[in-house]
């Protein structure tokens, strides 16, 4: 088995035990976007993680 995963950072509406808002929107996407084995990071996560101002 070889999982995607897609990683983003924003905001979030929780309602009803699950999450909308378009950061979950982008966040399918971008899983979306990626293959088996790959991890895709869009820049708004990887400016968090790095340290870098957005």
């Amino acid at each position: 088995v070889r999982c995607r995963i897609g990683v983003h950072s924003g905001e979030a509406e929780p309602q009803g035990g699950d999450y909308f808002g378009p950061a979950v929107t982008r966040t399918s996407r971008v899983t979306d976007a990626a293959n088996g084995g790959q991890i895709v990071v869009t820049a708004a996560a990887h400016r968090l993680v790095s340290g870098r101002p957005p």
